[in-house]
């Protein structure tokens, strides 16, 4: 599991590092979200428009990882809307979903230097994955930065979603809507 984790989470540390200038300024209403495909790994995630930086490829394990993100201007403030999908090729490594979303989402938090966390909530719910299991969890770091973050898993299938930027997260960047928008394959 933790080269499995090491291997994601750069994964997802790398987006949080690179981020592009390409967005779209919104002020004032609730940003209005579509269903995209997160690359040809069957999920689909709600964002404020098409995608960017899609990529996929294999962690040490061989889990396929795929990963998108989609930018937001509020105010001049940009706010980053992510995406990770990892299918696990063993999933029953661990035995516990929640201990291993709790591993993963463990590891990416110390290699961003979290300072403050509200803890782990359990969350389940989703359209197309009734029985699917999910954490969430808000973090802020030493420079302000507020992250929402969740993540789903069920069988193969595990997905991490955040959206971040300078805290307080306003509230029209419709957060609990692309958190719980996961959809897993239509095979699931």
């Amino acid at each position: 599991m933790g080269k499995k984790i090491f291997f994601g989470a750069a994964f997802l540390c790398l987006y949080l590092m690179l981020g592009c200038n390409a967005g779209y300024t919104q002020t004032g209403t609730n940003i209005g979200l579509q269903r995209h495909q997160i690359a040809n790994s069957g999920c689909a995630a709600l964002f404020p428009k098409a995608p960017t930086g899609i990529e996929s490829g294999l962690d040490v394990d061989s889990n396929k990882v795929f990963t998108a993100r989609a930018e937001t201007i509020i105010n001049k403030e940009t706010y980053v809307y992510s995406v990770q999908v990892i299918q696990l090729r063993n999933p029953d490594a661990v035995e516990d979903d929640y201990e291993q979303l709790t591993q993963y989402l463990d590891y990416i938090k110390s290699t961003l230097n979290i300072a403050d966390e509200e803890g782990y909530k359990k969350v389940n719910g989703l359209v197309r994955g009734k029985l699917a299991k999910a954490i969430s969890d808000s973090w802020s770091d030493h420079t302000g930065l507020d992250m929402k973050v969740m993540g789903w898993i069920q069988g193969r299938t595990m997905a991490v979603l955040y959206v971040m930027g300078k805290g307080p997260l306003p509230a029209q960047l419709s957060i609990n809507q692309f958190l719980n928008g996961f959809q897993f394959p239509a095979t699931f």
